[in-house]
């Protein structure tokens, strides 16, 4: 098959690095695939050439994109389209019903819709782009349910397609030089992420472990913001904001823990990674995360209990009993299992063959 795959931009986030890695997969199947992003980047993500969907910095960015997809539609010929969050499904089915090529699109569901609807307006046009869309693949169960929730014309259209890692990221990976002992976050400067309730969760800390250390690597809009609080709270000696990183794997290797008291989450790809390099985990129970941390995997906290977060931080930083061995072993066992890319891919490439069958079907 020929897929393209739309993403936002050329950025180190959750839903392009998917991409990406699920595109490499899917090559490995034997089938053909172009990644294209709607605004380029300065990012250098995990797939042989990303390509810039239409010109660079058009005038009018929507109407540019929506011809621009209509050529490659027209020119290569894909037989699936899948849209990776941001504006990519509302380019892919703008461009389908202006200009009236067939060819099935998927949406990428990877984080709960509910959190995002806002205004009746807003949900309409949700709901017009749902209509529009072939398939969505929502990334957890949670995620899967708060859907068919708000949109239950869709229910037959949602299937629950989680993300996967890569385990020949971690063969070679190597602590970093000069961090010492650390608690690690991953992600992107965003509200979803919850950077300032991390600070807060980390002055606890302190309390109890004054020589703690929290490194955060990630970029995006609320960086320079979070800079700033790190410094009026004087936590500059503590805290490490590394900006944008291609090197996770080496910063879980020498994490002491990973932390995520997030507040949106679908599946975050980050503690699928750490948890297959036997980091112990802690994290708000949001989203999908429930889904793979529990008693057995890692340390799962009602969303908002700060100061439970704290104490499990603490609690672990001394930590190395049998059972703190046991819940590591669980926890990559179980992504080794069920959460590596080919098998991931794998349900993708079942979901892609179902919608190009059904598409030929109403073609004859």
């Amino acid at each position: 098959m020929r897929i393209l795959q739309l993403i936002q931009k050329k950025q180190l986030r959750g839903a392009e690095m998917f991409a990406s890695q699920l595109s490499n997969e899917l090559m490995k199947k034997g089938h053909e695939v172009r990644v294209m992003a709607l605004h380029d980047g300065d990012a250098d993500l995990p797939f042989e050439q990303v390509e810039i969907l239409g010109k660079k910095r058009p005038l009018l960015f929507l109407l540019n994109k929506i011809a621009a997809l209509n050529k490659v539609v027209k020119t290569w010929k894909p037989d699936i389209i899948q849209a990776n969050a941001g504006d990519t499904t509302r380019i892919a089915v703008l461009s389908k019903t202006i200009f009236g090529w067939d060819v099935p699109i998927v949406m990428r569901n990877a984080s709960t819709i509910s959190q995002y609807m806002g205004s009746g307006f807003k949900k309409k046009y949700y709901q017009f782009l749902v209509d529009k869309v072939d398939a969505v693949a929502s990334v957890s169960q949670v995620s899967k349910d708060d859907f068919i929730m708000q949109f239950p014309n869709a229910t037959q259209k949602v299937h629950l397609l989680p993300i996967g890692i890569n385990p020949s990221l971690f063969e070679d990976a190597v602590s970093p030089v000069g961090l010492g002992q650390y608690i690690l976050h991953v992600g992107g400067f965003t509200f979803e992420k919850n950077h300032t309730g991390l600070l807060n969760i980390f002055e606890k800390v302190l309390h109890q472990l004054p020589d703690a250390k929290l490194v955060c690597a990630g970029d995006g809009p609320l960086f320079a913001q979070i800079k700033e609080e790190v410094k009026k709270r004087n936590l500059e000696k503590q805290v490490l904001l590394l900006g944008k990183r291609n090197d996770v794997a080496s910063l879980l290797k020498g994490a002491k823990m990973l932390v995520l008291p997030s507040i949106i989450e679908g599946l975050p790809g980050t503690i699928l990674e750490a948890m297959y390099a036997k980091v112990p985990v802690i994290a708000y129970n949001t989203g999908g995360i429930g889904q793979v941390v529990n008693e057995s995997t890692g340390w799962l906290i009602e969303k908002g209990n700060d100061d439970k977060f704290a104490n499990a931080i603490c609690e672990l930083w001394n930590s190395n009993t049998n059972d703190l061995q046991t819940v590591l072993e669980n926890a990559h066992q179980l992504v080794k299992k069920e959460y590596t890319n080919d098998r991931i891919a794998a349900g993708f490439e079942d979901l892609y063959v179902l919608l190009k069958s059904e598409n030929l079907k109403l073609k004859t």
